[in-house]
């Protein structure tokens, strides 16, 4: 096989003649050098990886795989949760899976390695921070951590390179100054295993320090107090949260490729031909923004069913995409507001969705509110015919209790994909000749 080889071995080289050196041209292929990679780069090529391969036959082993992953700073979570979070948008038949895998990930993620408590020894109060990483270069090393912080109370210090891999152990503001202690890593099993860990520290002016990275506005009476606080801000759920609102919330998502087709020089193709293929790359843009933009409803729908979500979150996502606050406030000139294509489509989505789940006995209100726009909507002129019957399947799903006609395909395992296949041909289609 191979691709494209029709079966046939490619034919063997020529043999170089006496004295002939072997050419390489200068775009052959060189592997990625992976000692050169960040560690950023690093766990981004591996979840992707993981990711990749994510199935629900192989989603226990490759979530525990991602769960195991260390986070080492800020930059880097959000890294790892933009890449779950467009795996979603991209695979949106798969978002429950998804929506598990982040519940998997909110469960162990109590408080990240790379939260640090910060103690200002003036005052005696706690502060946090979530990115102060190691530094390259810095005093030491010191034989123990009360050593290394008299080491950076010193006028005056020698800055050395740092060895790989050093973790921050302890951060103090202390007249004026922001302090930084880290040490080796403890080292592996074997003869090198007793060698005692070595602490390097660095000092640079309060001020600076809270320029160049995050700290807590508050203060707290211990580091427990603060890395509570910490926690709950720096939550895998808070950030994942932060990313669904920001995609919601684009005002208009055709907006960026309106702006390149506006932008574009149609001169600059010669051929009707080139125009027409123009035409059509700009309208596979168009539907996969569509996608996007409908995947992340799906997803956020699902994050609801996980209780990743609050119940007032998907009130105000539906709210916003029926457009009843403007309809208060043209309710005075008895206008209804009709939402765009787009919204009313994102919004059959999302009903369909989490239906089962918001429509329960303290929601009646806000039910009845919604329904009563669409009932509306429904009888408007303006509106598409495929909206319109959109619209009458919301009503016909929420009087089936929310059981959809037809299931719409989700992850599944092999096992359940062949029990579903057995009940579907039945006892009569399994005997010999059960057919039509």
């Amino acid at each position: 096989g191979g691709r494209g080889g029709r079966g046939r071995a490619p034919p063997p080289p020529a043999p170089l003649k006496p004295g002939q050196e072997l050419k390489i041209s200068d775009n052959h292929f060189k592997a990625a050098d992976r000692t050169k990679l960040t560690s950023l780069e690093k766990t981004v090529r591996s979840v992707r990886i993981i990711l990749n391969k994510m199935t629900r036959e192989k989603f226990d082993r490759l979530s525990a795989q991602l769960v195991a992953v260390r986070m080492e700073s800020s930059e880097m979570l959000n890294a790892v949760i933009g890449l779950v979070f467009d795996k979603a948008l991209d695979e949106p038949n798969f978002g429950d899976m998804y929506a598990d895998l982040c519940v998997q990930l909110q469960a162990n993620s109590r408080c990240w390695s790379f939260v640090k408590g910060i103690f200002n020894e003036g005052t005696g109060q706690w502060y946090w921070t979530a990115d102060v990483p190691a530094e390259e270069e810095a005093a030491g090393p010191c034989g123990s951590l009360e050593e290394a912080l008299a080491l950076a109370a010193a006028e005056e210090y020698e800055l050395r390179e740092c060895p790989e891999h050093l973790e921050v152990v302890a951060l103090r503001i202390r007249d004026r100054n922001f302090v930084k202690v880290m040490r080796t890593p403890d080292p592996p099993e074997g003869p090198l295993a007793s060698a005692p860990p070595a602490f390097w520290c660095t000092a640079r002016s309060e001020a600076a320090a809270r320029e160049r990275h995050h700290v807590s506005p508050e203060a707290f009476a211990s580091e427990a107090e603060a890395l509570r606080h910490a926690a709950r801000k720096t939550a895998f759920k808070r950030f994942l949260l932060n990313k669904c609102q920001e995609e919601f919330e684009k005002e208009d998502i055709y907006e960026e490729l309106a702006n390149q087709i506006k932008n574009f020089d149609w001169n600059s193709l010669k051929s009707e031909e080139e125009k027409i293929a123009k035409k059509a790359d700009f309208e596979e843009k168009r539907m996969i923004t569509k996608k996007r933009m409908l995947g992340n409803i799906r997803f956020i729908g699902e994050l609801y069913k996980k209780d990743m979500l609050k119940e007032n979150i998907m009130h105000e996502c539906l709210l916003s995409l029926l457009k009843i606050r403007q309809d208060e406030a043209a309710g005075k000139k008895g206008k209804l507001v009709i939402p765009d294509d787009e919204d009313l489509e994102a919004l059959g989505k999302l009903m369909a969705t989490i239906g089962k789940k918001i429509d329960n006995p303290k929601a009646q209100e806000q039910m009845r509110l919604y329904f009563d726009k669409l009932a509306k909507l429904g009888k408007e002129p303006k509106l598409s015919s495929k909206n319109r019957f959109m619209i009458k399947d919301l009503f016909d799903l929420r009087k089936d209790n929310w059981v959809p006609r037809r299931e719409e395909a989700q992850a599944k395992t092999i096992k359940e994909i062949r029990k579903e296949a057995m009940k579907d041909m039945g006892p009569a289609k399994l005997k010999p000749g059960g057919g039509r």
